[in-house]
């Protein structure tokens, strides 16, 4: 079996050692758009990550959609305003839009790539790193049992997230979603740790997001034009207020929203990236 490829669209090639070794491939760089959709029609390519521009505007975000929409998982991995990249990212098909940090984190695409190549599995480990650590799983099957459900997992938390407001938030807004959403009425609540964060994952048996309405309402948001509508409001006020925030889909089968809280007030300097991916289960990718 051929080593999988991925294609890098960015002017500076740097990265590529960095990211081959942490995704286990082999990686392609890419300097112009031209170059780019050359390689992908001359080889098997199994992703592609890059910029949003290079000679012009959005050329590059427009060859990421291109190759999303015959089939290669796409990646906006950019330096730029993420929040002000969310509706030309919607409207070319991409959804995980991933920002370029100081120090450089790599996490996210490998998460990516892992969803991608592997597929969806339920737990924590996706998300964590050396020296992880379960810290617990609740079912919750009500609204009215949310509160309670926070009090508890913050209650055994170290540090400032035990008692942290924007924690509760966080977790009320994505165990409400997820209630709400599932066909069940139920959801489960998974959190956990490593040496550098706090994870704490929501899923349901929904997979009814699609990302470009979520990206749309979520867009509308970030510009303060929904005000009014509390569609997408709860992924948008998570967002705010995790430090990162994921979702992955199964179509039709399962929702996982997970948030990220740093132990280190703002580890990654940087954007906060924009997350929809679809993929499918384990035992089907």
């Amino acid at each position: 079996m051929s080593e999988p490829t991925i294609l890098l669209l960015d002017t500076d090639p740097r990265p590529v050692p960095l990211l081959a070794h942490r995704l286990g491939a082999k990686v392609v760089a890419c300097r112009t758009v031209d170059d780019a959709l050359a390689r992908a029609r001359e080889g098997d390519i199994s992703m592609a990550i890059g910029e949003a521009a290079f000679a012009g505007d959005f050329d590059g975000l427009d060859a990421l959609g291109e190759f999303q929409n015959s089939g290669i998982p796409s990646i906006l991995w950019t330096s730029r305003n993420i929040d002000e990249l969310v509706g030309p990212a919607r409207q070319v098909g991409i959804g995980v839009l991933s920002a370029k940090t100081t120090p450089l984190l790599l996490d996210e695409l490998a998460l990516a790539w892992t969803l991608h190549t592997k597929g969806w599995e339920a737990g924590l480990s996706k998300f964590l790193g050396p020296s992880s650590e379960s810290l617990g799983t609740e079912g919750a099957v009500a609204l009215d049992q949310i509160s309670q459900l926070c009090r508890k997992i913050q209650s055994g938390l170290e540090g400032v997230l035990g008692s942290s407001r924007r924690l509760r938030l966080v977790l009320d807004e994505m165990l409400s979603n997820a209630i709400h959403h599932s066909p069940l009425g139920t959801a489960t609540v998974s959190w956990g740790r490593d040496a550098t964060k706090y994870v704490f994952s929501v899923r349901d048996q929904s997979g009814a997001l699609h990302p470009g309405e979520t990206l749309r309402l979520l867009e509308r948001h970030i510009r303060g034009e929904g005000l009014l509508d509390s569609r997408g409001r709860g992924l948008h006020l998570s967002r705010i207020y995790a430090d990162r925030l994921y979702v992955n889909v199964v179509p039709g089968r399962i929702t996982e929203v997970a948030a990220v809280f740093w132990n280190q007030l703002g580890a990654h300097q940087g954007f906060k990236p924009v997350w929809m991916l679809r993929t499918n289960l384990a035992r089907e990718a």
